[in-house]
């Protein structure tokens, strides 16, 4: 699966532990954040064929008897406005890798939430380590806000590409989520290919949906046709 915002932010958790290790300081290399202190969530939806097109060799996600559509990439806390890391000096958008004694060990749980053992365990240890919980806590919200998500029958994987207007995508998954409103959702593309649909959600018990930043909504912007991609392309 996809990880977050930009290629190269997947060596980020590998730099972290060889900069650790060379300090003699586990855990104090990337300073992104303290768990606990963000403002909201995002719950990422991963167009899996998409994925898949790019990772044929993933066989737990894209093997192929598989037939996944709309995947959970991840739940991940958000800052409402970029925040500066004191460690890098950087504006980030969110707290990520941040030191936890709970361990990431793949369970029945998240095995039925995560199309991957590999993707649960490097959103627990990026994003998951971030919101305060424990692990088993995290898997049981991500799980609960997922089956709260009804997709519209033109989210069905189907064998060939689609082609779909971005206006009546969104129009769509809003009719069968009267919760949501227009600002509350950002749809993501890879030039004009659907990757993901992300989800802005309030951090409080009942986790209603609240506006997107802006830092989630212009991160990959779709054009206003978008091509799905088929489970046989």
């Amino acid at each position: 699966m996809q990880l977050r915002h930009g290629r190269w932010r997947r060596f980020l958790p590998a730099f972290a532990l060889l900069f650790g290790a060379l300090a003699g300081m586990p855990g104090a290399a990337f300073a992104a954040g303290q768990s606990g202190d963000f403002d909201l969530y995002i719950l990422s939806l991963s167009w899996s064929p998409e994925y898949c097109a790019a990772h044929r060799d993933d066989q737990t996600q894209c093997a192929a008897e598989k037939h996944f559509g709309l995947v959970v990439h991840g739940l991940w806390p958000q800052y409402a406005v970029p925040r500066r890391d004191p460690a890098s000096g950087r504006m980030e958008g969110w707290p990520a890798s941040c030191p936890s004694s709970g361990g990431a060990a793949a369970s029945d749980a998240a095995a039925a939430v995560w199309p991957s053992p590999g993707l649960y365990r490097h959103e627990w240890q990026t994003h998951g380590t971030c919101t305060g919980l424990e692990p088993a806590d995290y898997v049981a919200l991500t799980k609960r806000l997922r089956q709260r998500v009804q997709l519209p029958a033109m989210l069905s994987p189907e064998g060939r590409d689609q082609v779909i207007g971005a206006d009546a995508l969104r129009t769509a998954i809003i009719a069968a989520n009267p919760a949501l409103a227009p600002d509350d959702l950002a749809l993501v593309c890879h030039r004009d290919r659907l990757a993901e649909i992300r989800l802005c959600l309030a951090r409080d018990s009942d986790n209603g949906y609240v506006a997107c930043p802006a830092t989630v909504s212009n991160d990959a912007p779709c054009p206003p046709a978008i091509r799905i991609r088929g489970l046989g392309e």
